[in-house]
């Protein structure tokens, strides 16, 4: 049985014994006919790993577990103590106006509002039905919009009856081959909700974290990309849709889309918004109840993990400065000592993790040769840690910090440069091309574009594009659009090689293709 592109998980046999289910960290469950041995339907939803699945002693549903409510559960973890007053959402839920938007700085606490919101909610207003989706930057997965309309409608099927009939209705086949976002949007959330009647909240958490890279690199002087911001598009175009009994909570930036996400969402909600700080959820008896500080949460975060360094802290307000210089502080201690070697190590892991376009497999990185690495990362197991098997960086300022850093003088970090993390990706992947796995399939072609080109990636990359084979499973993965661009491109390339030509629109091609 051929289907998944990752690793199986789960398997669970049909009441009957004539289907087998499998769940897969692809993120994807699949049916499989157990007389053919061909795959019958595909689920899609999940924004992470689905690691079981079991059938309906009927047979007739298939219920699936995943790995997405991980970064939730850390969430839970890291607020224990914080006392909340949710009266401001509560106010609002019994208000007119459609949209509630906590725009706050950088490790504020607005994902961990999320998540303790959809508890509150789901304890206190049991009637109504809640879907929320978490964006992050480093994965690609949570920001592509047809994958939030999966997530979001599988949420919702879970927890309304009329919801979920509407949804089962719908033939398997035409869901799995949905690729159009517009036609996505009609029969997975559109139809099936003009039948509930129950108040629905549609949560999007951190829409900063989908804004193209660049704009929040030091001295970015440009404008807002025409649609950088797939799920911002998504929100304005086909979610404000929905009928009226549907609301939004959604957490950004304050300098998401180049500043303008408050007055834009004042115009997509016709200024039916509430704005909120993360300051007016949090108790003042936190501190008697030992939670954190107020001002940037992650801070304490970092403070109360990493103890163990001997590094510590005593502020009980702290601003984004303060955080950067707990990362320098916890670098400096870390990288100090260490061998020009394993310094080399170190930073060709942290070029790899911040190339990444979804969070890096241990065992991609033990073929890599930098899984041994990762116990010297500095703050392992806080700054930097695994989950299900996969490597993940404690929060987006981390990110953030490392990339001003890079450029800064004297930097601790001052020699590290994610093209080169790009490139080395994209050597990796070129190895595998022939057997690829679905993250070579999505992101060969991009990481061999974002490197500096030098000969090597040059050639990998005109190899790849002359690889109908590898082209072929890739278009499984890719809109008729990208696909076409990578056609022409192809046929153009390929007539070059016939007659003796070298490619010397490679670098412009590249510039397309990213």
């Amino acid at each position: 049985m051929q289907g998944h592109s990752d690793v199986v998980r789960g398997v669970a046999f049909s009441p009957d014994g004539m289907q087998l289910a499998t769940a897969s960290t692809d993120n994807t469950a699949r049916v499989w006919s157990l007389s053919n041995g061909k795959c019958t339907a595909t689920m899609q939803g999940h924004s992470d790993a689905v690691t079981g699945v079991a059938f309906s002693p009927d047979g007739t549903q298939l219920a699936t577990a995943s790995t997405d409510k991980t970064a939730r559960q850390r969430h839970r973890q890291r607020s224990a103590g914080t006392v909340w007053e949710w009266g401001a959402v509560e106010a609002w839920l019994d208000g007119p106006c459609r949209a509630l938007c906590v725009l706050a700085g950088a490790g504020t606490g607005k994902s961990t509002i999320c998540t303790l919101l959809m508890d509150h909610l789901a304890a206190e207003r049991p009637r109504l039905v809640v879907a929320a989706h978490f964006l992050k930057y480093s994965d690609q997965r949570r920001l592509d919009p047809l994958l939030i309309i999966k997530s979001l409608a599988h949420q919702l099927a879970s927890q309304s009856a009329v919801f979920r009939e509407r949804l089962s209705a719908l033939d398997v086949a035409h869901v799995t081959a949905l690729v159009d976002l517009e036609s996505a949007f009609r029969d997975l959330l559109q139809n099936p909700l003009g039948h509930v009647q129950e108040p629905v909240v549609i949560m999007l958490d951190a829409l900063d974290e989908a804004d193209p890279a660049e704009q929040y690199l030091p001295g970015f002087r440009g404008n807002v990309k025409a649609c950088g911001n797939k799920t911002l598009q998504l929100l304005t175009r086909q979610l404000v849709q929905l009928g009226a009994n549907v609301r939004f909570v959604i957490t950004a930036r304050p300098d998401a889309v180049c500043s303008q996400i408050e007055p834009l969402l004042g115009r997509v909600f016709a200024d039916s918004v509430t704005l909120l700080q993360p300051e007016a959820l949090r108790s003042e008896a936190t501190a008697e109840h030992g939670g954190q500080g107020t001002g940037v949460m992650v801070y304490h975060t970092v403070a109360k993990e990493c103890a163990v360094l001997g590094i510590s802290w005593g502020k009980d307000h702290a601003d984004l400065r303060d955080v950067y210089n707990a990362y320098r502080r916890v670098f400096v201690s870390a990288l100090t000592g260490l061998s020009p070697e394993d310094r080399g190590g170190v930073l060709a892991l942290l070029e790899a993790l911040l190339a990444a376009q979804e969070p890096l497999a241990e065992s991609s990185l033990q073929r890599m040769g930098l899984a041994g690495v990762l116990p010297r990362l500095p703050g392992w197991g806080c700054l930097f840690y695994v989950a299900e098997h996969h490597v993940y960086l404690l929060h987006k300022s981390l990110s953030d910090w490392l990339l001003q850093e890079s450029q800064a003088e004297g930097a601790v970090v001052r020699a590290l440069e994610v093209a080169r993390g790009h490139e080395r990706l994209g050597a990796f992947l070129s190895r595998h091309r022939t057997s690829p796995s679905a993250y070579c399939l999505k992101y060969l072609l991009f990481h061999l574009a974002s490197s500096r080109l030098p000969d090597g990636a040059r050639r990998q990359l005109d190899e790849a594009l002359l690889d109908w084979s590898f082209l072929k499973r890739r278009r499984c993965g890719a809109s008729e659009m990208r696909w076409g661009k990578i056609a022409r491109y192809c046929a153009e390339n390929e007539q070059r090689a016939r007659i003796g030509t070298t490619s010397s629109n490679t670098v412009t091609t590249a510039e397309q293709l990213k």
